[in-house]
């Protein structure tokens, strides 16, 4: 049977809004969003989306998923897993159509649409929160494949963020 990691309030409460307003920076940057509804006014939709963005070329809210990856130290470059990155299979009941995740200085980022993460092949591992010392057994796992077209790396240097 597959377990998860319990919800850890302590790393919530020290990444949660630096994780949002780094990737409201980035989704503006790139002139296609803009946050309309500021983050303070949208209600924590716990497994649903962290946050919604308006995508200019449609004029529709998206809804947006966030995480920080508090292992992931480098910077432009993934260090772990060389075939995948391990998105967590909670993620399966999200209600995002996009997501990002941020390393650990939030300097660089993956962006992709979360109908990839929900369809990459399910794996099962066992873990450990280096920061918390949390441990699981046979958590499962999306392996979302960094050779995918549609997963895009991202960095921030000299005030710009940069395909990488």
């Amino acid at each position: 049977m597959s377990q998860h990691k319990p919800f850890e309030m302590e790393l919530y409460n020290r990444f949660d809004q630096s994780t949002k307003e780094i990737a409201v920076n980035f989704l503006e940057s790139t002139g296609l969003f803009k946050l309309e509804t500021s983050l303070q006014s949208q209600p924590e939709r716990f497994k649903a989306q962290d946050f919604y963005i308006r995508y200019l070329p449609t004029n529709l809210n998206l809804n947006v998923e966030v995480e920080r990856k508090t292992v992931w130290i480098r910077e432009k470059k993934w260090q772990y897993a060389p075939r995948g990155i391990h998105v967590p299979y909670r993620k399966k009941d999200s209600q995002s159509n996009l997501f990002i995740m941020l390393n650990r200085s939030g300097k660089s980022l993956l962006y992709t649409d979360m109908n990839i993460i929900k369809s990459s092949p399910v794996i099962e591992k066992d873990t450990i929160n280096r920061i918390t010392g949390t441990r699981t057994k046979t958590e499962k796992f999306f392996e979302l494949s960094l050779d995918h077209p549609d997963v895009n790396f991202y960095s921030y240097n000299d005030g710009k963020w940069r395909y990488t």
